[in-house]
């Protein structure tokens, strides 16, 4: 009758860091998302527009924009866009 003894296998401390980096990346990316502060909204709408009711009452004319200088200055770098064929299908995924 034979004893087999196993060796004991040496700790692999690369895999501890290389799970540890994993840990923090996946908390630190979650508290970005979920609790840290989004400085970014300030940006996109000015700290001026109280509400959106303001942004309701805008009155815009497109002659307005059409006729502004700034506007006319543009230059188009495509071709226009191709007026619909009335006849054609509409739905891309009906056979004709």
């Amino acid at each position: 009758m034979a004893i087999v003894l196993e060796e004991k296998q040496p700790f692999h401390w690369g895999a501890l860091l290389v799970f540890l980096a994993a840990i923090i990346v996946v908390v630190g990316a979650a508290y970005f998302l979920f609790f840290s502060p989004s400085p970014a909204a300030e940006e996109i709408i000015p700290l001026n527009v109280k509400s959106t009711t303001e942004l309701s009452t805008v009155v815009l004319s497109p002659n307005d924009v059409l006729q502004n200088k700034t506007f006319q200055i543009l230059k188009p770098y495509g071709a226009p866009a191709a007026a619909a064929n009335p006849g054609a299908n509409l739905n891309p995924f009906l056979k004709p």
